[in-house]
């Protein structure tokens, strides 16, 4: 293994088709399509604006998946808070408006952490009142 400055590797780490993932990403429950999708559309992502267009038939062709199952995964991408989705539109010559590429928008993965445990949280809160319940219940049948 070559040792480089930390520099050079930051240097390398910042060209396009390099992606940097923090550590507490792999916190995060995810399926293995849905990690792919994330990292195809890291692979795509302006690093000025944080945002990518990449249709969805792009993502499931450079994740090895469906178009199905890409749509699925951005959509629970977007439920877990890693990104935000937002629709544009086209105009043909003929002037009429058309459905434009999805955008994305990447979050702080630290708000994808918070509210991960912000649900586990909510979870353990259910859970200890359904048990106080069935506490009460069977003290009233005993």
């Amino acid at each position: 293994m070559i040792n480089h400055p930390k520099k050079d590797i930051v240097q390398i780490a910042l060209r396009p088709g390099f992606v940097i993932i923090p550590r507490e990403f792999f916190t995060l429950k995810m399926s293995a399509n849905e990690f792919r999708i994330y990292i195809v559309l890291l692979t795509y992502e302006d690093r000025k604006t944080h945002t990518c267009y990449p249709s969805l038939s792009t993502l499931a062709k450079a994740a090895g998946v469906t178009k199905k199952t890409a749509m699925k995964c951005v959509h629970m991408l977007e439920e877990k808070r890693l990104i935000d989705i937002k629709h544009t539109k086209m105009y043909a010559k003929d002037g009429s408006v058309l459905n434009g590429n999805l955008e994305y928008h990447f979050n702080p993965i630290s708000w994808a952490v918070r509210y991960q445990n912000e649900n586990k949280l909510r979870e353990s809160a259910r859970i200890q009142q359904i048990c106080k319940k069935r506490k009460r219940f069977a003290k009233r049948s005993a």
